[in-house]
């Protein structure tokens, strides 16, 4: 049976065991992530599109949220083929992940 990934306990568990360089990394990401010149939103699109071209699932789980909160629907996603244009990746798949 395939282990489930939950993005937000190993992040807690990296923080408790290395604090300064999880800090770290979640200062970076917020800093990366703020409008500027991309908005914040196509950030979280090119996140998202680079985590389902490469099949990780622990980074889908993480850009998906993120993504969803800066206004993503599954099929704006897909109908600006940002990722996959070749079709193989399931269209359904970002629906499991919590995407409207």
């Amino acid at each position: 049976m395939e282990k489930r990934v939950n993005p937000e306990e190993n992040m807690a568990a990296l923080g408790m065991q290395i604090p300064k360089v999880m800090g770290a990394f979640v200062g970076l990401d917020e800093e990366a992530t703020k409008d500027g010149a991309i908005s914040a939103k196509m950030k979280e699109l090119i996140a998202l599109a680079l985590s389902v071209a490469l099949r990780c699932e622990y980074c889908i789980k993480f850009h998906v949220p993120a993504a969803v909160k800066q206004g993503l629907a599954a099929r704006k996603f897909w109908r600006q083929r940002v990722c996959d244009p070749d079709g193989r990746w399931p269209r359904r798949s970002l629906r499991g992940y919590g995407c409207p």
